[in-house]
């Protein structure tokens, strides 16, 4: 079984990393931090993991890593990669920072390897997402955020994008070998929110926060489900599937956004087809 963990360097990722290799997954782990990928991978069990130095920020180096992960089938794609920056940032390619890395990645990773997911036979998809999604909101007229940012809205508006583009693969998928889910895997006491507001709202609440290896059950349970094509499109918090509010399930919002995140990928290449229901 071949999983590839994105975000693999630290936090979840890592744990995710350690879990899935005890269970003897062989592993392609990426991340911009090539440091924290060799220390993630020298505490492995099992094969030695393949790594990757992408910054996923770039649709370029997205399209790079997926050209060079093109030889076999792949059993998960496990999104996990995510960031949270303080005031807004522009990448190489003209979007935001927290929705190109939280959003577009992982749609454009997903579209560029789904052959060799279906080609696994028992292709999943793990996309992280997060219970701020109830927060966010899509602006089709704004859709990256650029024209009105905020630290906390701009990670809202990208977690409920994925989510939505989690269901509208899913229905795309719903007779293909390939199972599309997201995941909440709780508050983890990692960086991920340091600084402002935030930062002491999780100080707060730390008596609460889960471990990394706590957060990753979620991630590994889905990862390595005996049953991969059991759930379809769900939302998970942890390792239990969780009813999302009217906003996460509004098909309307995730069929509209689908086209546009696709329209916004089209000049940096063609996306391979999903195939089976693929007019939805």
């Amino acid at each position: 079984m071949l999983a590839v963990v994105t975000g693999a360097a630290s936090g979840i990722g890592r744990a995710t990393a350690r879990q899935l290799a005890a269970r003897g997954f062989r592993l392609v782990l990426v991340d911009r931090d090539a440091e924290g990928l060799r220390e993630t991978a020298a505490g492995l069990l099992g094969p030695e993991p393949r790594l990757e130095k992408v910054d996923l920020s770039s649709l370029a180096a997205v399209r790079d890593l997926a050209a060079r992960l093109a030889d076999e089938p792949i059993d998960v794609l496990i999104n996990n990669a995510g960031v949270l920056v303080e005031t807004p940032e522009q990448t190489e390619d003209g979007f935001e920072l927290t929705f190109a890395v939280n959003t577009l990645a992982p749609f454009l990773l997903i579209r560029l390897l789904w052959p060799q997911l279906v080609a696994s036979g028992q292709g999943r998809v793990v996309n992280v997402s997060s219970l701020a999604y109830r927060h966010g909101r899509i602006d089709f007229e704004d859709l990256t955020g650029l024209g009105s940012f905020t630290r906390y809205g701009a990670y809202a508006r990208s977690k409920l994008a994925i989510l939505l583009l989690t269901r509208a693969l899913a229905r795309r998928a719903s007779d293909l070998p390939v199972a599309v889910n997201a995941v909440h895997p709780g508050v983890i006491g990692t960086g991920l929110g340091e600084g402002g507001c935030i930062s002491l709202v999780m100080r707060l609440a730390g008596p609460l926060m889960k471990t990394p290896e706590q957060g990753a059950a979620g991630l590994v349970f889905l990862a390595a489900d005996a049953d991969p094509l059991r759930c379809r499109g769900e939302y998970f918090s942890g390792t239990r599937i969780k009813r999302t509010t009217a906003r996460g399930r509004d098909e309307a919002s995730a069929e509209t956004l689908y086209a546009a995140v696709e329209a916004l990928l089209e000049p940096w290449g063609p996306l391979p087809p999903i195939g089976g229901s693929e007019a939805c």
